[in-house]
């Protein structure tokens, strides 16, 4: 039996547009060799990962990278008692300062670690007033500079 060409030509004509989509697609969502800037280490948030996790907040107190643990214990560990987890301990538990509260304050500091105010009302996380924010960034100065 022959299959008549219609037939064919409609099978055919499905498949060249499917593969005509998919490049298209490809073409328009595919990534772009754009060279991207080398990977860094954004200072605020490591800092502040280390707070939380001297201050015992769980969820940035995981042991999976043994090596970088050590070396945060044996240079952070004498200054678990520092005035700054002191207060993080306290607005911990007053405010429910944790998980993505730690980051918005992150994004609200400089590279010298002070609080950016333009627009802080609208944009830190409720969990954090004003007061605490600003107080939050001048202990973390002076625990950077005490911790060296």
């Amino acid at each position: 039996m022959v299959k008549p060409i219609s037939n064919m030509f409609d099978k055919t004509s499905k498949y060249v547009l499917i593969i005509l989509f998919s490049l298209s697609f490809m073409l328009t969502y595919g990534q772009r060799n754009e060279i991207m800037d080398k990977p860094k280490v954004d200072e605020r948030i490591e800092i502040l990962s280390i707070v939380f996790r001297l201050a015992g907040n769980q969820e940035y107190s995981s042991g999976i990278f043994k090596r970088y643990v050590d070396r945060i214990n044996e240079h952070y560990g004498p200054f678990k008692e520092h005035e700054l987890i002191t207060f993080v301990n306290k607005i911990k538990n007053e405010n429910g300062i944790g998980y993505d509260a730690v980051m918005s304050i992150a994004i609200h500091l400089d590279d010298k670690f002070n609080l950016k105010q333009k627009n802080i009302n609208e944009t830190l996380d409720k969990r954090w007033s004003r007061a605490n924010a600003l107080q939050f960034a001048t202990l973390l100065n002076k625990f950077y500079k005490d911790s060296n």
